[in-house]
């Protein structure tokens, strides 16, 4: 494969074209240095997870894209809660935060960086460029290390355990939490 097309300023290792259906995975970064196989591995299955999402809207699956199990959309449900925590003064996306309680559990799975020009951090996760990124990122987790993802929830139980009830941090932690489970029960539910 080629170089991967420029995206939002970074650059993609992989492609998926709906139009064809098909898959294009890159061996080279921009740079022209060759991509680990371990890397193009989670970006083949990241790319997947997009054509899973795709197939499920080209039948009109009300399943796509991803839904908690009240029908209502992860992705609307994350947003929702960031701009919440956001017009409080906190900022999710940003590990410098004042409280890093809403930047570390965040609704959203771990999810690679957008990098500028420069190299630094643009977008700190991928998964919130949109509802096709979100899905294609926690698919490609779900896949890929889903210990992880577990484990992410795991802790999120425990601090939820260890924070006082009726405080913003308290409800902020149990909505994030239960974004992560119903995105997590979405995959193991519905699509494998």
């Amino acid at each position: 494969g080629g170089h991967g097309p420029s995206l939002l300023g970074g650059d993609a290792l992989g492609i998926y074209h709906n139009q064809s259906d098909c898959i294009e995975i890159f061996k080279y970064d921009p740079g022209g240095k060759e991509i680990p196989p371990e890397k193009m591995g989670r970006t083949a299955v990241h790319e997947y997870g997009h054509a899973v999402s795709d197939t499920n809207e080209q039948v009109e699956n009300p399943l796509a894209p991803m839904v908690d199990s009240r029908g209502k959309s992860i992705t609307e449900r994350a947003k929702e809660l960031e701009e919440k925590a956001t017009g409080e003064g906190h900022r999710p996306g940003s590990p410098d935060e004042d409280n890093p309680l809403y930047d570390r559990y965040d609704p959203y799975v771990e999810s690679h960086p957008l990098l500028d020009a420069e190299g630094k951090v643009a977008v700190k996760k991928y998964a919130r460029e949109n509802k096709d990124e979100h899905y294609a990122e926690t698919f490609q987790e779900y896949v890929s290390n889903p210990s992880r993802f577990r484990s992410k929830m795991e802790e999120m139980e425990e601090i939820l355990g260890n924070t006082a009830k009726n405080t913003p941090e308290y409800e902020y932690l149990r909505e994030s939490l239960d974004i992560m489970k119903e995105s997590y029960n979405y995959f193991k539910n519905n699509i494998f």
